[in-house]
């Protein structure tokens, strides 16, 4: 009897345990997951800066050379971004860019499940 009850408790502990491992390898995976996309965006964001420095740079000569100055295609190029940060700045302080960014986790998650 004793012997019996001994194996179904190792029985259980093993149940327990296998329950365990199967939770730790969920998680691991979910933040394995979360990091190659983390990487992943680093990467895009990187090149998308590099590719857009160099834009700029481009235009402001071309602006330069049209308006037969050295300095107003740069002048321009940089309002048109502080322009962008200024509208960037108002989304953040109203919620409105954390709400889409919100909607948009969502609807990936629902995508996946």
């Amino acid at each position: 009897m004793k012997k019996t009850i001994n194996k179904i408790i190792n029985y259980i502990a093993s149940l327990i345990d296998i329950k365990i491992q199967r939770i730790k390898l969920r998680i691991f995976a979910g933040v394995a997951h979360i990091l190659s996309s983390l990487i992943s965006l680093f990467i895009i964001v990187s090149f998308t800066l590099f590719f857009l420095f160099f834009l700029s740079f481009a235009l402001a000569e071309i602006i330069n050379t049209f308006f037969d100055s050295t300095y107003i295609g740069f002048l321009i190029i940089s309002g048109t971004y502080f322009s962008i940060i200024l509208g960037v700045i108002l989304l953040v302080r109203t919620k409105k860019l954390q709400g889409w960014i919100e909607a948009l986790i969502m609807k990936i998650r629902e995508k996946k499940t």
